[in-house]
């Protein structure tokens, strides 16, 4: 990885997400904020990139100086390379999540209840046989595997 400049450090932080960043240089976010930090470069504050996605230009402010020289550099840490048996156990583990959450997702049928108190019915009735994933929430699935509906599995009565 090389090094940066603190102003590349400031465009850098400034054009996308830190999170994003982080993972295209196989670092974690806080050790970029961390640096940031260190360098006397400002971040963008919480809330910033929800707001830059809805058309509006918060603005950001200046890259303060320093005493030091303004091509002072900052050497992010390197990336530890991760072990092959490491990356297929993660991938082992990704898939079986995937396949969990399938088994979770409850199939809505292609014909469905003429009134709507008999679609409520059955589609309470088919949620309650449905088990909730990791996050609480019994997704809704139609018959070409497209989720149409997550509901909070408290939410059943």
């Amino acid at each position: 990885m090389p090094n940066l400049s603190r102003a590349e450090l400031y465009e850098l932080v400034w054009s996308k997400p830190v999170t994003h960043i982080a993972k295209e240089l196989g670092v974690s976010d806080v050790a970029i904020k961390k640096h940031c930090v260190k360098h006397a470069v400002p971040t963008p504050p919480v809330g910033y990139w929800a707001r830059v996605a809805h058309g509006q230009n918060p603005g950001k402010p200046p890259l303060p100086t320093r005493n030091h020289s303004t091509n002072e550099l900052v050497q992010l840490p390197q990336r530890t390379p991760v072990s092959a048996s490491a990356e297929s156990i993660a991938a082992k583990r990704e898939a079986e999540l995937r396949l969990e959450r399938l088994k979770l997702q409850l199939v809505v049928p292609e014909t469905l209840p003429d009134s709507p108190l008999n679609l409520t019915r059955a589609v309470r009735a088919a949620l309650r046989r449905t088990k909730a994933d990791s996050a609480g929430f019994l997704n809704l699935v139609t018959a070409n595997s497209r989720t149409c509906a997550s509901v909070a599995a408290h939410s059943i009565g």
